[in-house]
């Protein structure tokens, strides 16, 4: 209820634009985008991350990420939507074009454009638990960290960040699978 008061609250001050991206981001975070929503959201750069950031640690549930047809090894039905904002951060901060569909197979693998990434899931590396929403907060707060660190620069430098290794999730508990 908080993430969405406070989407509310930065759409009441926003342009048309604006307001259309805040809208395109929340249809994306809950499963409800197509391929022009996605590269709606993809096209705004920079535009997009804090908006997406604020959507991390929404407190709701779903299915982020992408389902492997030839592997069923992953529940995705009880974790957070917030992933698919973070996901596209860092699809995002990943590359310079997207092509669509965002998913692909080679052979039974499925990939992503992000390096690193399949599944499109954050997993924590220190317990086998489910992450919690004390755990999404962790990451939301990851996530605005880094971009508080680099928001000034310009996208094609906080790509070469990212490229470099210096992302979000790095050094934490935190990883893309």
């Amino acid at each position: 209820m908080k993430s969405c008061l406070l989407i509310i609250v930065i759409c009441a001050s926003c342009d048309g634009f604006s307001q259309n991206l805040v809208r395109s981001a929340n249809q994306y975070v809950n499963g409800l985008s197509d391929s022009v929503t996605i590269n709606s959201i993809y096209e705004s750069g920079k535009e997009a991350i804090p908006i997406l950031i604020e959507l991390i640690d929404i407190d709701k549930k779903g299915m982020p990420g992408f389902s492997n047809q030839f592997s069923s090894n992953v529940d995705l039905s009880k974790k957070y939507i917030g992933m698919n904002a973070a996901f596209m951060i860092e699809l995002i901060l990943s590359t310079d074009k997207i092509n669509l569909p965002l998913t692909q197979y080679q052979g039974t693998n499925l990939i992503t454009p992000v390096e690193g990434i399949s599944l499109g899931v954050i997993f924590n590396t220190v317990s086998s638990e489910p992450l919690s929403l004390q755990d999404m907060k962790k990451i939301k707060k990851r996530y605005l960290d880094w971009w508080d660190e680099h928001k000034d620069e310009s996208l094609e430098k906080m790509r070469i960040i990212w490229d470099s290794g210096n992302r979000p999730l790095t050094g934490s508990n935190f990883q893309w699978k």
